[in-house]
């Protein structure tokens, strides 16, 4: 094929896609998904707020280091556990430990 005749199609076929119709409302936003059917209405937010204390608790572990100087990975080791076991209690249904 020539040149041209490339170009040409080139032409037609973004012509095409322009005419095509577009697609629904719906599906071009986001759709919030649907609550999981044993999980009460405010979950999410009560879900972000222990994932919150968690991580504070977390920090509040890695500062509770002061012999292990600033910025030590085996402080930051020490919150990410302190964090993780939070936060998997949290989802085992035991809630937040502690006060």
């Amino acid at each position: 094929m020539h040149r041209r005749a490339w170009l040409g199609m080139g032409w037609v076929l973004g012509l095409a896609a322009c005419a095509a119709q577009p697609a629904a409302p719906e599906a071009m936003s986001p759709a919030m998904p649907a609550a999981a059917p044993g999980r009460a209405s405010g979950q999410p937010e009560r879900d972000r707020a222990a994932e919150l204390a968690c991580i504070r608790r977390g920090r509040e572990a890695e500062v509770m280091q002061p012999w292990l100087g600033a910025n030590n990975p085996r402080a930051a080791v020490i919150g990410a556990r302190v964090r993780n076991d939070c936060l998997e209690g949290y989802r085992r249904g035991a809630g937040l430990p502690g006060p």
